[in-house]
């Protein structure tokens, strides 16, 4: 279908939200991701921030050529879009949930976690946010302001030496053995989580990563 460009405003430095009209509404659920492309060339998929009728947004960091074209689009522009796509999503189960983001991987699971603050009001989330600087964080202040009773967010800023680590989360959430974690960043960095909390006895299929890229 069509999408046309409603908006595209800065977030930080090199991200921006890109805000889309579609020809038609679509469903979604939390933690999918659509692909938008130029007519004719390589479709770039996205995940999907927020939706609400005919309308969404994506929040896209710059990346390469296509990504880097995006801060630079004007009112009408359009794209090509299909999807929505995946199955990065919350457990049906009841079970409490520790979300990873780095950088721009924040993306999916500020939706889920913007879901189940509004819709899961039974669920237990900790959202570990690591960015090298708060300038640096993408949406920051909307991901702070899911602080509540059954949400609680850590921003680990990686430039003043702080470090996220297996320990730190233990520390920080009594009932570690028993949650879901949902990983979204660098290749290397949901390696390495999924290797060490496999190594604390986490069951693999308690742990869902998403790439990207």
């Amino acid at each position: 279908m069509k999408a046309i460009v409603e908006a595209v405003k800065k977030e930080v430095e090199d991200i921006v939200s890109l805000h889309l009209l579609l020809e038609k509404p679509i469903t979604y659920v939390p933690g999918q991701y659509v692909m938008i492309s130029e007519p004719g060339e390589k479709k770039h998929a996205f995940s999907i921030v927020s939706a609400s009728g005919n309308k969404l947004r994506l929040v896209i960091k710059k990346l390469g050529d296509f990504t880097g074209r995006l801060s630079g689009l004007k009112q009408g522009h359009v794209f090509e879009l299909v999807g929505p796509y995946g199955r990065f999503n919350l457990p049906t189960e009841d079970k409490n949930i520790v979300f990873i983001a780095g950088g721009i991987g924040i993306t999916p699971l500020y939706s889920m976690a913007k879901f189940g603050q509004d819709n899961r009001k039974d669920l237990k989330m900790d959202l570990f946010y690591c960015v090298k600087a708060r300038d640096m964080a993408a949406m920051a202040d909307e991901v702070d302001s899911l602080e509540s009773k059954n949400i609680h967010i850590h921003d680990i800023y990686t430039n003043d030496g702080s470090r996220l680590s297996i320990g730190k989360i233990k520390e920080l959430v009594p009932d570690f053995k028993s949650r879901y974690y949902y990983i979204c960043g660098p290749p290397p960095m949901m390696e390495d989580f999924r290797k060490n909390l496999t190594l604390e006895g986490i069951p693999d299929e308690h742990i869902r990563t998403e790439e990207f890229s």
